[in-house]
């Protein structure tokens, strides 16, 4: 039996898991569940008050530790004890925390999720969806906080269903609801939510698709570059038109390497689109204005360019001579990346990412503003 300052010891121990950090949520889940791992997944399902972390910030725990942050302090560690609680006795819970501490001020409820094997196919599909662009929300009842019950509505049918999968169809654990899926999506703004109704509770989560990142070029910068953004949570394409360093040894979080002789049909062999960020950072001045000529004309969230004011101004003029207007140009970050002084790859990989990620939550505007 466990003594409060004997779990309170282990939870401080624990080391972190050693996972594949690129890879989503859903799908080391599911690797560790075909694998017969225990699992207790911890998600903040609602906060009230200033704290570190909303609802909808997920953590793993098995026996090998903890992967992730709720936003430590107490509160993460009175979690860290629930969580441990559970993987040993099988069962989940709801953990209540108000209080103040390093990671802030105000009231958390968390989930703590017992899984087991029996949870792995319908993760698996949550990962497939993923992957290949699918929308869906995740539904979990926890009107009964020991044996929460886990759903998955999607919006659409996938195009293809293994037999396996059409077994979570019947039990109930997937719908097909497009109506449902949409009015979800568009309550509280897309963002995780818990809703009590009539003595039920309700926990919902969208499942957020990775945005892409496509990164044209493959400099020691690009690689740096693609590193740090697979830990971000991007999904990380590579296209160059020189094979030597297309390979998983120079960038081992990439979903693609493709080798494109002249860069030629970028938009159509990439598929970008809405989801995409581009970086293009070939170091080659023609090459790099036959691609953002052709990314101009994409759905591309985010497009930047690697160099300096001069490469910008020279290739800028050659586009508004093929009669590119300005108002389209003015879309490209160029120097790509916040201004903190980068020196080295790692250091601009850092001035890059920051401007990604400030992109993905609108913030750009203001930090750009900042004179960066």
């Amino acid at each position: 039996m466990h003594t409060q300052d004997s779990l309170t010891d282990q939870a401080q121990t624990l080391p972190a898991l050693q996972s594949e950090a690129s890879l989503p949520l859903e799908s080391r889940i599911a690797a560790l569940l075909a694998a017969n791992t225990r699992v207790v997944l911890l998600t903040i399902v609602s906060t009230q008050g200033h704290v570190a972390r909303k609802a909808g910030t997920r953590v793993l725990c098995t026996e090998q530790g903890f992967d992730g942050s709720l936003g430590g302090g107490l509160f993460e560690q009175r979690v860290q004890e629930e969580a441990l609680r559970c993987l040993k006795s099988g069962e989940s819970c709801l953990f209540a925390y108000t209080g103040v501490d390093d990671a802030g001020r105000g009231e958390r409820q968390v989930l703590c999720e017992y899984l087991s094997s029996a949870n792995g196919l319908l993760f698996s599909l949550a990962a497939d969806l993923k992957a290949n662009g699918g929308r869906g929300t995740w539904m979990v009842d926890i009107s009964q906080p020991a044996r929460p019950l886990r759903s998955l509505v999607l919006s659409d049918q996938p195009a293809k269903l293994p037999p396996e999968w059409q077994e979570l169809l019947f039990a109930g654990q997937v719908r097909v609801d497009a109506l449902l899926s949409t009015k979800i999506l568009q309550k509280n703004g897309g963002k995780a939510f818990l809703q009590n109704d009539q003595g039920s509770s309700f926990y919902v989560e969208p499942i957020a698709i990775a945005p892409v990142l496509l990164i044209c070029g493959t400099s020691a910068e690009a690689r740096a570059t693609a590193a740090l953004a697979a830990q971000c949570a991007f999904t990380i394409d590579v296209a160059d038109d020189q094979p030597q360093f297309l390979t998983h040894d120079y960038f081992p979080a990439a979903r693609t390497l493709c080798h494109l002789p002249g860069m030629d049909e970028l938009l159509a062999t990439m598929k970008i689109s809405h989801e995409h960020y581009v970086l293009i950072m070939t170091e080659r001045h023609k090459l790099d204005c036959s691609i953002l000529r052709q990314v101009l004309s994409s759905r591309a969230t985010y497009i930047g360019m690697y160099g300096g004011r001069a490469k910008r101004e020279a290739i800028f003029a050659e586009l508004r001579a093929l009669g590119i207007p300005s108002t389209e140009l003015a879309c490209v970050r160029c120097p790509v990346g916040l201004s903190i002084g980068a020196d080295t790859p790692q250091e601009t990989a850092v001035s890059i990412v920051a401007e990604l990620l400030a992109a993905r939550a609108g913030t750009l505007k203001h930090y750009r503003s900042l004179g960066n």
